[in-house]
């Protein structure tokens, strides 16, 4: 009846048994590529949020170390210059 010829059983094996494997094996590793993508995506996004939280604290501490220097120079013998 259906028989596979000779010729056939080579292109029967790399169609059913070798792509599949190897489309499986490439769609995982895409997806643990993507997937650590995804963890430096956010690992950068946190740093960044982070570096300018800690420049908005400097800034804000500087101003404020500025405007004390300035009040005292201001102040001479307690009576406002």
């Amino acid at each position: 009846m259906l028989e596979p010829r000779e010729a056939d059983i080579p292109a029967l094996f790399l169609v059913l048994v070798v792509l599949p494997l190897v489309a499986y094996f490439l769609l995982g590793k895409w997806s643990e590529v993507s997937k650590k993508r995804e963890k430096i995506s956010l690992l950068t996004h946190l740093a960044t949020v982070e570096a300018l939280r800690a420049e908005t604290m400097a800034s804000a501490v500087l101003f404020q170390l500025f405007l004390f220097r300035r009040r005292d120079c201001m102040c001479v013998f307690g009576v406002l210059v």
